[in-house]
């Protein structure tokens, strides 16, 4: 019951962004400033869908072949990479003329932070291979501490910054705290063997 409830929790925190960001950037910035950067958020979750994907099905496999989850850790983690750099690299050249279909105002002003948000979409996949990685490890205590930080920290930074800096500010909040939180997944899975040995440790 207690691992269900920190698997709800972490859900919860991992989702919270996507819901309060908007509602923070329309109260800071304004309904036009927060109609761009929505039209961002949406066009970038194409992306985010990837690694979302990708984490779902490695913590299927693995929940019944936890002998292999190293492999498995391996092989998604290439996955993600082998589609999401051609989808970005390919998002950046057309999606000026992409955002077109919303309008000339959405083409020029939401341009950036729909870049912004694409890049987050690499360290994004790390970190959700690393939620199944816990899920399955039942290591949910640290499951729901990373989406606590991931979400904290987005949300206070983006507070802060966006009346100085616009909603871009809102952007390179996710990408710097989802870049920060990978670079502690990969250096943790470097520097422990915990995630060999499935359940040895809480």
């Amino acid at each position: 019951m207690a691992v269900f409830g920190a698997n709800y929790i972490a859900d919860l925190l991992s989702n919270a962004p996507a819901f309060i960001l908007p509602l923070m950037v329309v109260n800071l910035l304004g309904a036009e400033a927060n109609a761009y950067f929505y039209v961002a958020w949406m066009m970038a979750s194409l992306l985010f869908a990837i690694p979302l994907a990708t984490s779902q099905s490695l913590f299927a496999e693995s929940c019944h072949f936890e002998r292999g989850l190293r492999e498995n850790i391996t092989k998604s983690v290439k996955f993600s990479l082998m589609l999401l750099v051609p989808t970005i690299v390919l998002l950046m050249l057309i999606g000026k003329w992409l955002l077109l279909a919303f309008g000339q105002s959405y083409s020029a002003n939401s341009l950036v932070l729909m870049n912004v948000f694409a890049l987050s979409s690499l360290p994004l996949a790390i970190n959700q291979i690393y939620t199944s990685v816990l899920r399955v490890t039942g290591r949910t205590k640290e499951l729901v501490i990373i989406w606590g930080f991931i979400t904290c920290a987005t949300l206070l930074s983006s507070y802060f910054i966006m009346p100085t800096t616009g909603f871009i500010g809102a952007g390179y909040a996710w990408l710097g705290v989802q870049g920060a939180t990978a670079v502690y997944v990969i250096l943790n899975l470097r520097s422990i063997n915990w995630v060999f040995h499935p359940r040895t440790s809480g």
